[in-house]
């Protein structure tokens, strides 16, 4: 099977620990950690659409962070 297996299994544990945080901003980055772990998995198994998918998602979970982010900013500003 090889080495490259062992990174799937990565992936389903950051995402089995993380599944019932209510830190949405937390939940996001175990996201992103899986998704880079699947990312290597797919580079080399040469699932290249995979690879796309596993960038897509990466990028709209950071994306997702940083609106996270910014709205509390801008809760967090004095009304005068």
């Amino acid at each position: 099977i090889g080495f490259f297996v062992i990174f799937p299994i990565l992936s389903i544990i950051t995402f089995t620990l993380g599944v019932d945080t209510k830190n949405v901003v937390l939940f996001k980055w175990l996201i992103i950690l899986g998704n880079v772990f699947w990312l290597i998995h797919d580079i080399h198994v040469m699932s290249y659409v995979a690879v796309a998918f596993d960038i897509l998602g990466t990028i709209t979970n950071l994306i997702g962070i940083i609106r996270i982010k910014k709205s509390k900013r801008e809760v967090k500003r004095p009304l005068f």
